[in-house]
């Protein structure tokens, strides 16, 4: 597993780790220096494509959801880009001035076609970049598919 920083918008700079599975998040986390178990909450959705009106009560939504992130010191997980609620959930967490782990989960094919601070959200505080695997085993579904990153077993906690 590596870490390293990724420079994003406005010269941010966040901390990355890059990992191929489940066994390297405890690992990732810790060197992440995201403090475990947390409770977890994990946002996933096609919001980029969310119509004009649906936009407010997403926003609402998100807006509680930050809320409860922050009073019970959770770790948010989504897919970290520039898109509908992964955008939303950054904004929500800057402007409110809160203080819990934002992790985006990106695919690492994804950064090494662009730069980051063009598709990552500059508001999340880490990335995992998942390294895809190619060939029968990544289509979804496939038993050990990357579309199926399981988080260890624990209830609503990284341990």
């Amino acid at each position: 597993m590596l870490t390293r920083q990724i420079s994003l918008k406005r010269d941010l700079k966040v901390k990355a780790a890059h990992i191929s599975g489940d066994k390297e998040i405890q690992e990732a986390l810790t060197e992440l220096e995201i403090t475990h178990p947390k409770p977890v909450i994990v946002l996933v959705g096609g919001a980029g494509g969310i119509g004009w009106w649906d936009k407010f009560p997403m926003r609402k939504a998100v807006k509680i959801i930050a809320r409860l992130a922050e009073e019970t010191r959770s770790v948010v997980v989504d897919g970290g880009t520039q898109a509908g609620i992964m955008t939303e959930i950054g904004k929500q967490r800057k402007q409110n001035k809160f203080s819990f782990p934002l992790i985006g989960v990106v695919f690492d094919s994804l950064i090494m076609k662009e730069e980051p601070g063009s598709i990552l959200d500059p508001n999340h505080t880490h990335f995992f970049l998942y390294r895809a695997i190619t060939g029968a085993m990544s289509r979804p579904g496939s038993r050990r598919s990357p579309h199926r990153l399981q988080v260890p077993r624990s209830p609503s906690r990284f341990s």
